[in-house]
């Protein structure tokens, strides 16, 4: 879900203006029309899981090109049959079965009992430079454990996305919207050619290098 006031056709951009100004008149900055989220307020649970082994039961996100702070939060729980050691683990990885980036995972646990739940949150230092899909997993290190789960029920299981820098502003003569083009990635090509990306309705447009 993304909330955004614009709707971009799709056609090329032919007469672009440039700005060294932060927040030209009439651009919003508003950090809500400039992110991207998943929200789920059901529970996925994973059953009888194997110690060791991630599954994607918190949901993805697909993000457009540029930089963006990424974060996530959500309610883990964890329960076996008899008494022992309970943990669960979230990471937010870019597969879904593994933990690409330990800077991206927390945990809760307990040294004993049958079940267990914990809120945890997250503001990873990860980004993309380019087009990427992000996978909230979850996992536990015991053995013998009957579920673990994301209790989107009790806290929605959140994934989200802000585009960081709204820098360099583009706007299309022919559009009359405002554009963010993320610094470092604003390449002329010959053919000046134009990929238009988009991501939950939250537009990106970036020049070919």
């Amino acid at each position: 879900m993304a909330r955004t006031d614009y709707d971009l056709a799709n056609s090329a951009i032919i007469k672009p203006y440039f700005s060294r100004a932060k927040t030209p008149y009439g651009f919003p900055l508003d950090e809500t029309k400039w992110r991207v989220e998943s929200l789920v307020t059901s529970d996925s649970s994973q059953a009888s899981p194997v110690a060791g082994t991630w599954h994607n039961k918190g949901g993805s996100l697909a993000i457009p090109i540029g930089r963006w702070r990424m974060e996530y939060a959500a309610e883990l729980e964890v329960t076996r049959a008899a008494a022992g050691a309970l943990d669960v683990f979230a990471t937010l990885s870019t597969a879904a079965n593994t933990e690409t980036n330990k800077e991206t995972t927390t945990k809760v646990g307990i040294s004993s009992g049958t079940s267990m739940r914990g809120s945890v949150t997250l503001r990873p230092p990860v980004g993309s430079g380019s087009q990427a899909t992000y996978y909230l997993n979850c996992k536990t290190g015991q053995a013998s454990i009957t579920a673990i789960a994301f209790k989107g029920s009790e806290q929605k299981t959140m994934v989200r996305a802000v585009c960081v820098h709204l820098l360099i502003v583009v706007y299309g003569s022919l559009l009359n919207s405002p554009i963010c083009f993320s610094p470092g990635k604003l390449f002329i090509s010959q053919d000046k050619a134009l990929n238009r990306i988009k991501s939950h309705n939250l537009m990106e447009y970036a020049i070919n290098d």
